[in-house]
């Protein structure tokens, strides 16, 4: 195991999409608010639906594997973090979160999201801003969190035994 930066494994990070509220209706896509994500995954409750082209939905959609950053919240809230699964329908993400894709070739999304769920808050409740009553981190700031890393395969051994404590818990 090696100590890293979270910036060492990503891919890609953007802040999401902001529109008026003339452009929420029934007819649009889920679009993922920092109310959504809590303990790790994503919360399907108060969804609100945002009309978006298919360029926006390129330039914005989730897909299994992203981690999802809320930047923008409480100070305590702040760096709040969710795994995206398959099971998600097609969705977008509003403007106070961070999707953050890995270089699955040296981190699993899992494996990080863990970390982010045992630290992330904690981490960045130190470390953010503070403007107007809310607190926000930039991008910068979440590819400065440190992480552990090690092989994938010791990843994928520690992320089957996080799921099964899990599991053995909800039981």
């Amino acid at each position: 195991m090696r100590s890293a930066r979270l910036g060492e494994v990503v891919a890609s990070m953007k802040n999401g999409m902001y529109k008026p509220a003339s452009e929420y209706g029934d007819d649009g896509l889920p679009c993922l608010r920092m109310y959504n994500i809590d303990a790790g995954g994503i919360v399907w409750r108060d969804i609100k639906r945002m009309r978006v082209t298919d360029q926006e939905y390129a330039d914005y959609g989730l897909h299994e594997g992203d981690l999802l950053v809320n930047r923008v919240n409480s100070r305590e809230l702040v760096g709040k973090a969710a795994y995206i699964p398959a099971s998600l329908e097609p969705s977008v993400f509003e403007s106070k979160n961070i999707r953050v894709r890995l270089d699955t070739s040296k981190a699993l999304p899992k494996f990080i999201n863990y970390q982010l769920f045992a630290s992330g808050s904690r981490h960045f409740a130190n470390n953010a801003q503070q403007v107007v009553g809310m607190a926000s981190i930039s991008q910068g700031q979440l590819a400065d969190f440190p992480i552990v890393l090690t092989s994938l395969d010791e990843q994928r051994e520690i992320v089957a035994e996080l799921e099964k404590q899990f599991s053995r818990l909800d039981e």
